[in-house]
């Protein structure tokens, strides 16, 4: 075994004896206070004695292939990981606790979207600070936002004693955060949030509903059925996996809600994620790369009603930073518009070689509009995407996309080339129908200046045209 004895540790085969990925066949007993895990390392079975502890730094991650006997404590740092890879049903058992640290969005007026790495989070406890008034669940029976307490439960909001109604919360809500359930919460100074309780591990499921939107005055969306989950784990999951895993009941893309942290503008929106790549929001500079942090909530649409399933086989360990660069290589280009108040929007459009130029499945992702003021889109049947997948260019042809743009400001307009990946043989052109002109956008950005608010699927479109040979290179 390897062992933490208090002050020094015994047979790992890593620096100093600690634990490391060539353990794996070895189980891990901490017996003692103070041990630290700072490298990678993956074990058979651990377990912590009463009165001992140990900690996963941020930025490393702990591999456990079966059970934990828990009877001190273990703490997972922000950016941490905690891995279990057995099937089935949790294993987990002792007397300890848990603790799982994350850093969320620092300013009360813009929200993170939960989920618990733990079982039974008391909402207003784990979130101390937090307006009870401004915890948000979405209920997908009714494709409205509603709240998880229970019928008649009362507290103070803003200074104003409020007592809850059933039309307020969700069946069965109770103040605990359901698991694999998202949850909009407000940010705190100093930003960490710690999930104290016994870890989820193993298979879990929530059911989702595909429903209509009700067309109410309290929904704003023109979309249906979404449905808010999260990952129930303290280490991030594999995206890939979930979808395979769950692709008869939803889509094939997520939606990460992406809040500002400061500015004046309502300049949230969402960053979104297929098996073809990334978007990012306004808000960050990177896109998703396909791993779905702990504590992360996310959006999926459902295709039909039943439940999304999680298992332990999803997890990985690459829980060091959310938004990460897309690895892929099929064919594809990221653009951005940006309006006069530096508000952006950013879309992907790409080429795998399976996709075809109707909706697909696991290409499309529809663009959800989190933005009052801007939106950016291909177009596809009408309707704005902010990931499209098509058929691949035939070589010495063209395909032209056209777009969306939704700008509440009048003044200066901005359309730029991000990136593109693997379109060395590619040329991408602006086409702008009112004027007539084509712009390469391998050359600079294209701008254009109107003294109105824009809402237009057929003025600009995108033309992609491919040599005949590989000889063009463009670099980004």
């Amino acid at each position: 075994a390897v062992i933490w004895t208090g002050s020094t540790w015994q047979n790992g085969s890593g620096s100093a004896n600690r634990p490391a990925l060539a353990d794996s066949t070895r189980k891990l007993f901490i017996n003692g206070s103070g041990a630290n895990i700072q490298s990678d390392a993956i074990v058979s079975y651990a377990e912590i004695a009463s009165g001992a502890d140990v900690t996963i730094l941020s930025g490393n991650s702990l591999t456990v292939q079966n059970e934990i006997i828990n009877d001190g404590t273990v703490t997972v740092n922000n950016f941490g990981s905690l891995v279990q890879t057995h099937s089935g049903a949790n294993q987990n058992s002792g007397s300890g606790s848990y603790e799982v640290k994350k850093i969320g969005i620092v300013n009360p007026n813009y929200f993170n979207l939960w989920s618990s790495p733990i079982q039974s989070a008391d909402i207003l406890n784990t979130f101390n600070g937090a307006n009870p008034c401004d915890v948000f669940v979405f209920d997908p029976a009714t494709q409205l936002y509603s709240h998880d307490y229970t019928q008649g439960f009362s507290t103070i909001c803003n200074g104003n004693p409020v007592t809850f109604q059933s039309n307020q919360v969700i069946s069965g809500g109770d103040g605990i955060m359901d698991v694999a359930r998202g949850y909009y919460i407000p940010g705190k100074s100093g930003g960490t949030r710690t999930f104290t309780g016994d870890v989820n591990n193993g298979d879990y499921n929530i059911s989702i509903q595909q429903n209509p939107n009700p067309s109410t005055p309290q929904a704003n969306w023109t979309g249906d059925d979404w449905n808010l989950i999260g990952n129930p784990y303290p280490s991030s999951i594999d995206a890939a996996a979930f979808v395979n895993e769950n692709s008869s009941v939803i889509s094939g893309s997520i939606y990460f809600w992406d809040d500002a942290q400061s500015g004046n503008f309502d300049d949230g929106d969402f960053a979104v994620w297929n098996t073809m790549g990334g978007t990012s929001s306004p808000n960050s500079a990177t896109t998703p790369n396909g791993s779905i942090g702990s504590g992360q909530g996310f959006w999926v649409v459902a295709n039909s009603n039943g439940s999304v399933n999680f298992t332990n086989a999803m997890r990985n360990s690459q829980n060091g930073q959310f938004f990460k660069n897309d690895p892929q290589s099929d064919p594809k280009a990221w653009l951005t518009l940006e309006d006069s108040a530096g508000l952006t929007n950013q879309i992907l459009v790409g080429f795998p070689q399976d996709a075809t130029d109707d909706y697909d499945d696991a290409y499309d992702a529809y663009k959800e509009e989190g933005n009052a003021h801007i939106a950016f889109g291909s177009v596809l049947d009408t309707l704005g995407y902010a990931i499209q997948g098509l058929a691949p260019v035939v070589p010495g042809s063209e395909k032209v996309v056209d777009l969306y743009l939704r700008s509440e400001r009048s003044g200066e307009r901005t359309i730029r080339l991000d990136s593109a990946l693997a379109m060395d043989d590619h040329t991408i052109y602006l086409l702008d129908r009112k004027t007539g002109e084509e712009h390469d956008l391998s050359s600079g950005a294209f701008t254009f200046s109107e003294g109105y608010s824009i809402d237009d699927k057929s003025r600009f479109a995108i033309v992609f045209k491919r040599s005949q040979s590989t000889g063009i290179k463009m670099a980004y």
